[in-house]
């Protein structure tokens, strides 16, 4: 028997089951994998709650898909689940719920060492899906309601009409309360993003933490050795003083025969003090340590404004970057890691100033010239140039070092993606330089070959963005 509601309109209809396919169809997965792709990371998709694959965003092997699948129908995880891959990879499957039921699953795939990264995005992934799901069984019911109002006769037709206004307006607040909160979930995605990529940063200054200390610690070193020398010229200069200043009380007075030997006396105290002190060393040695001083001075002054120019946070506003003193900061930093046998050329061409994000440019040139040290392995050739090219300033940071496989080149800059061994490297430095270039309205270009070397060339415009 069909049952009805006290509005008389069938139940049935809108008691159904609805899929995961329905509640998010292909075209709207596609625009969510389009607008989020720098947000989410470079692998995930959705299941159905039997484990077939819905969507997929990226590279997903046919076995690792077959693993995905088996693990939902023989375990029907309830809650968060992570799954380690051979290669160091990470999956994290999560459970996307609606009224109480499992619709389907959510896997996100990264590397282990970021899996706190990982879990924070995919929770955030999986929560933006929940607000779709609701929105559009909502209107589903509301499409349904209309195809049921046209099927009544005219009396009851009436009747609905003033019903599906009011139910209308309950929808329509629903809908403007859900793209708020959509809206507010995607914030907090992008906030998310955000302080990775900052964490990205002070990861990379974590690394040169220690060389930086070192080159501070050396100048500061001699400055104390210098000053505590220049204390003890000052005593001695001291002494020698109170010597001449008895002299000079002596002389002063009615110079009176008697007085003569003692001043012969003070004289002969003052030539002994001389040259027990060696007065001539003394004040040419003076301006030689405080030299050293100063330069010191100056050096540990350099390094700690080249460090802020880096680390400090990033400003709202563009303003005028100088290219090479950019690039001079950052070698600055890394002097440290720089080996005897790395040879630093640096071959700049007179360039424009140009409009942009000063410490975020230099975050670039940071993990540029980092990733190429990386790669030299303490030995090789590092070259820096710059070039002017009609409306922009293009930078070129190369090295000798070990190459990229031409396989990896596609993928070097998504996030995640890396090389290196585990626990080396997050995934995230190159994959930071192409957002960063991308904000200053540029683009990056690469070009590797095995075993010969890397070539890194940034274009980005003067004009301001």
């Amino acid at each position: 028997m069909t049952q009805f509601d006290q509005e008389h309109i069938e139940v049935d209809a809108f008691d159904r089951e609805y899929p995961i396919e329905e509640l998010l169809p292909q075209e709207l997965m596609e625009s969510i994998g389009t607008d989020s792709a720098d947000m989410l990371p470079g692998q995930w998709a959705i299941l159905n709650e039997k484990g077939n694959w819905h969507y997929r965003f990226g590279s997903w092997n046919p076995t690792l898909s077959g693993r995905l699948t088996n693990r939902i129908v023989e375990k029907q995880p309830e809650g968060e689940t992570i799954c380690v891959r051979s290669n160091g990879s990470c999956i994290a499957l999560f459970p996307i719920e609606y009224e109480l039921e499992i619709k389907g699953y959510m896997a996100v795939c990264g590397p282990c060492q970021a899996k706190h990264q990982l879990l924070e995005t995919g929770r955030a992934g999986v929560n933006l899906l929940k607000q779709l799901i609701r929105l559009k069984h909502q209107t589903m019911l509301t499409s349904g309601l209309h195809g049921l109002v046209v099927e009544e006769s005219y009396a009851d037709l009436k009747k609905k009409a003033e019903q599906l206004s009011i139910s209308e307006e309950k929808y329509r607040n629903l809908s403007a309360s859900l793209e708020i909160e959509v809206q507010k979930k995607t914030e907090e995605i992008r906030t998310a993003h955000a302080h990775m990529m900052q964490q990205e940063k002070m990861a990379a200054i974590g690394q040169l933490s220690a060389g930086m200390a070192h080159e501070i610690n050396n100048p500061l070193g001699f400055i104390l050795s210098n000053l505590t020398t220049l204390m003890g010229y000052a005593q001695d200069l001291a002494t020698l003083m109170q010597h001449y200043r008895h002299l000079a009380a002596l002389c002063s007075g009615n110079n009176r025969g008697g007085e003569l030997p003692s001043i012969q006396a003070q004289c002969k105290t003052i030539e002994k003090s001389e040259q027990t002190l060696d007065g001539a060393f003394l004040l040419a040695d003076i301006p030689v340590l405080v030299d050293e001083s100063l330069s010191g001075a100056q050096r540990i002054q350099k390094i700690v404004k080249d460090l802020k120019a880096v680390a400090r946070p990033g400003e709202s506003e563009q303003e005028l970057i100088n290219i090479h003193e950019s690039l001079d900061a950052v070698l600055t930093i890394v002097q440290n890691r720089i080996s005897p046998k790395i040879e630093v050329r640096r071959v700049f061409s007179p360039v424009p100033l140009l409009y942009g994000y000063p410490q975020e440019i230099s975050q670039v040139w940071l993990n540029l010239v980092l990733n190429a040290l990386d790669a030299l392995e303490n030995q090789g050739t590092l070259t820096i140039s710059t070039q002017a090219a009609r409306d922009q300033v293009v930078v070129t940071i190369s090295d000798t070092g070990m190459g990229i496989a031409k396989s990896n080149l596609p993928k070097i800059f998504d996030p995640f993606f890396t090389t290196k061994e585990v626990g080396q490297g997050t995934g995230l430095g190159l994959h930071l330089v192409y957002h960063l270039i991308a904000k200053q309205g540029g683009r990056i270009e690469v070009h590797s070959q095995p075993g010969q070397g890397t070539t890194f060339t940034a274009h980005l415009p003067t004009e301001k963005g």
